[in-house]
């Protein structure tokens, strides 16, 4: 009975470290930049976008990896053709590792599929961006496809980046407001950044920016900055129904020259960053 006392504690010891060597960030050099992707509702273009900008910026040079982590939808996968994939669901328990559920995706990006949050609010919160921190050895740049929320609400605090999606539909334009006022409010003025998505000249997303801009200011006394916009084009819905980002199938088409601006406004290649 001694015994079998002894191997048993032996065995918890041993879960235990392993345990703490798992939670432990894991020497990686800097941590990537983390770009996290957000929408007021839901079918305004947020993953195409994160999808199409991922490879735009893996076919300039740098090293990209994807996180989806919407509870509500995940379509980041399937946008890029992955099919049998192991979907992230507790990668936020203890004994998960974010490097055991990176998939290889076009253009060498590389792909964590389908992530839920585990536990929720602040441990969820804690142990995500830990993860993330580890992503160094593997990429330059981490996009977060997050819906909202409470991870949304910490991670907009901190991320190097936050870009908003909304299009110049009504409706669509007071919900990125609404976005702005309850989960984007800790935002710094550098890092929240609209994007216009589905639109139909650069005259309509300048108006749909000053229309959110200017509310912000009125009734947050805060500011958004304009990233970019990407024009209404039939080669989007194209490459989600072949399951292949638009940039990669339709690289000259308005959509994909638009996202290749908009992926060197927030990366300048090097050159670009010494000129300027």
């Amino acid at each position: 009975m001694v015994i079998e006392t002894m191997i048993d504690q032996a065995t918890e010891l041993r879960k235990l470290v392993l345990r703490a060597l798992r939670e432990r960030p894991i020497a990686t050099g800097p941590p990537p930049r983390l770009i996290v992707l957000t929408g007021g509702k839901g079918g305004v273009g947020v993953t195409t976008i994160a999808v199409n900008l991922s490879v735009a910026l893996a076919e300039q040079g740098s090293r990209v990896v994807i996180v989806d982590a919407d509870m509500h939808r995940s379509d980041v996968a399937t946008l890029c053709g992955l099919s049998n994939y192991e979907r992230g669901t507790d990668l936020l328990e203890p004994r998960r590792d974010i490097h055991e559920l990176l998939h290889p995706g076009p253009a060498g990006i590389q792909i964590v599929p389908g992530l839920r949050t585990y536990g929720g609010g602040e441990m969820s919160y804690e142990r995500l961006q830990r993860q993330l921190s580890t992503l160094g050895r593997h990429a330059d740049i981490v996009f977060l496809d997050l819906g909202s929320g409470e991870l949304l609400r910490r991670f907009s605090a901190t991320a190097d980046d936050v870009l908003l999606v909304t299009t110049p539909d009504n409706v669509a334009v007071m919900d990125a407001y609404a976005r702005i006022k309850t989960d984007l409010a800790s935002a710094s003025t550098r890092s929240l950044r609209l994007v216009v998505n589905l639109t139909a000249d650069e005259s309509q997303a300048a108006d749909v920016y000053l229309r959110v801009e200017n509310s912000c200011r009125k009734f947050l006394g805060a500011t958004i900055q304009f990233a970019g916009h990407v024009p209404r084009d039939d080669a989007v819905s194209r490459g989600a129904t072949r399951s292949i980002p638009f940039v990669l199938g339709e690289p000259m088409a308005f959509a994909s020259r638009a996202i290749d601006k908009l992926a060197s406004t927030l990366v300048p290649a090097p050159n670009q960053a010494r000129s300027a």
